[in-house]
């Protein structure tokens, strides 16, 4: 019973920050981490449970972490536009 993606793409969003500070990693950069992290834990989520494909599942984490960091920072800039809109008036 492997853990599903979307479950170790939560963490690894959630882990990013925790790595980050104690890694010293500068804010701009933190996306990087986020997908080797996401990609890193889903590879030892294959390891873990006896599949032998890592290729494959590198290849999965690499895409789960790109959309997770693009849908991330989507939201981020949607948010960012709205506030300085409204301080314009």
């Amino acid at each position: 019973m492997e853990i599903d993606i979307t479950a170790i793409t939560a963490l690894g969003m959630a882990l990013t920050p925790v790595v980050a500070q104690y890694l010293k990693v500068p804010k701009k950069l933190r996306s990087f981490l986020a997908v080797i992290l996401i990609t890193l834990l889903n590879m030892g989520n294959a390891w873990l449970y006896g599949d032998d494909n890592l290729l494959a599942a590198s290849k999965e984490g690499i895409i789960a972490g790109l959309m997770a960091v693009g849908i991330y920072s989507t939201g981020k800039n949607a948010i960012e536009q709205t506030q300085q809109r409204r301080r314009k008036l």
